[in-house]
């Protein structure tokens, strides 16, 4: 289901024990965007170790992502975010106006797709979070509340913008909380991403 975590600044950063709880219950890959002046750069599949190192060097906000494959499979292309254009491309890196993290499954991808008519390079991997990245490169942000039984968080020069039910941990709100050790008879188990989750209401607010 994977997990997304915003962090409004330095001052709010999750821990390198965080980073690494997260990374453990979603494999396939990380994610890093922060704001730089008036853009939006972004990194994809680094080391928790490294996206620790560039959260303290970065003063402003910022949104990590941990993906465990769902729509589309096990592919480092995939990881987010998806620059917010027609397209969506999938470089490893780069800068933008605005970037797409998700979590969740959106149910209704190909049926927008096909609806609104997208298309993307033959051979190139597709994905729900592609797809709504294309969409509201067209439509904004907001289109995305239809959808906002999954966990939706945009970055860009105004700052975090973030659609669904979100949970705050420590000064960052973090997309789900199944990431977290929790106790049970003396031995630690990690609870599926979402298992405590309730569908919420649309939280477009900046962090």
């Amino acid at each position: 289901m994977c997990v997304a975590i915003t962090t409004p600044n330095r001052a709010f950063r999750p821990t390198l024990e965080q980073l690494g709880q997260c990374e453990r219950a979603n494999r396939h890959g990380t994610g890093l965007a922060w704001l730089n002046g008036r853009r939006v750069e972004y990194v994809k599949n680094l080391p928790i170790a490294e996206i620790h190192r560039l959260l303290a060097d970065i003063a402003g906000p910022a949104i990590v992502h941990f993906r465990i494959a769902s729509v589309g499979g096990v592919d480092p292309q995939l990881c987010h975010p998806f620059p917010i254009t027609h397209r969506a491309e999938l470089r490893q890196q780069g800068t933008a106006r605005s970037v797409l993290f998700h979590n969740g499954t959106w149910a209704e991808h190909r049926s927008a797709a096909a609806h609104y008519g997208l298309t993307f390079p033959k051979r190139e991997p597709l994905s729900d979070t592609r797809i709504a990245a294309s969409l509201i490169a067209r439509f904004g942000f907001d289109w995305l509340k239809r959808a906002d039984y999954c966990r939706w968080a945009l970055l860009d020069r105004k700052g975090i913008r973030r659609i669904g039910h979100w949970h705050e941990v420590d000064g960052c709100h973090y997309s789900n909380l199944g990431w977290q050790p929790h106790t049970f008879g003396g031995s630690y188990e990690y609870l599926q991403p979402g298992f405590f989750d309730e569908d919420g209401d649309s939280d477009p607010e900046a962090a």
